[in-house]
Formats: C-alpha cells, structure tokens, sequence
C-alpha cells in the first residue's frame, strides 16, 4: 500500500522522535566528552552520592541527549535499586526515544525491581506507542527469565 504523504512525515510528535534520534545519531569523534562525572568504566561499586549525580544528569531535560544516554548507561551498568529509581523519574521526559532507551536499558539490568516502573509505564496510555511497546517487552523479558 502506498504512502499517501510520499513519505513524507506530517506528524510533529514523529517529527520530534525523528531529530532526537538524529542529534543522538552524530558521528562518534563529535560525541567524546571530558565530563567523568557521567562516565563509569569499570565502576564496581558506586556512592548514594555518585548515583544521585549521575541520576540528575539523565533527568535533566536542559542537557543535550547525547550526555543523557551517556549518563542512563552508566546507570544501567551500575544497576542497584538507586540506579532503577533515577531511570524511573525520566520516563516524564518529552523525548520518546530517550524513554524507549530506559525502558530497554532496564531490560538489560534484568532485575525485577523494575517490573512496577515498567508496569506504570505500561498502564499509561499517554505514553507513546514505541515506548509501551518496550516497556512490554522489558517487563516480559524480565518476568520469564
């Protein structure tokens, strides 16, 4: 069946989805940050307070995307129930790819104290469909493992 926009994406929220996933997307030398405060190689054991800092990066919707993935991987890696309560509080966040990644990157943690953040996410209808497709997924996967 044919487009009837020629492709073309008329949808401003698409349109939105479609930037972020560019800006995210720059070539990897542009992406190189100096910044350890969001970056954790390595890090076995971290601090309340080095969690909370990294967790206020993630949420802070100010900063560019880029340093916001940056910091939910280092949360993911970290894991713990102070990394998942930090993923949790962005999924207010305007950016629908940035949820998308929360809710896979809580996949990745396999641990079943995300099962209610993903089942908030799940039961909320004003989520957008990508996002509570993987919030599905995540919560299955974690479920059945």
């Amino acid at each position: 069946m044919k487009n009837k926009n020629n492709g073309m994406i008329n949808n401003p929220d698409q349109l939105v989805a479609v930037f972020h996933l560019c800006s995210v997307c720059k070539p990897r030398q542009r992406r190189r940050s100096t910044d350890s405060s969001i970056s954790a190689p390595g890090l076995r054991m971290a601090t309340a307070e080095q969690v909370a800092a990294v967790g206020q990066v993630l949420v802070n919707p100010g900063l560019d995307l880029n340093r916001r993935f940056r910091a939910l991987f280092t949360l993911r890696n970290l894991g713990g129930a102070e990394a998942i309560e930090w993923i949790s509080k962005a999924f207010t966040d305007d950016s629908a790819l940035l949820k998308h990644e929360l809710a896979y990157c809580l996949g990745q943690m396999q641990d079943r104290r995300a099962i209610p953040v993903l089942t908030t996410v799940l039961k909320d209808t004003k989520q957008e469909p990508m996002v509570r497709h993987e919030a599905g997924k995540t919560w299955t996967l974690i479920i059945w493992r």
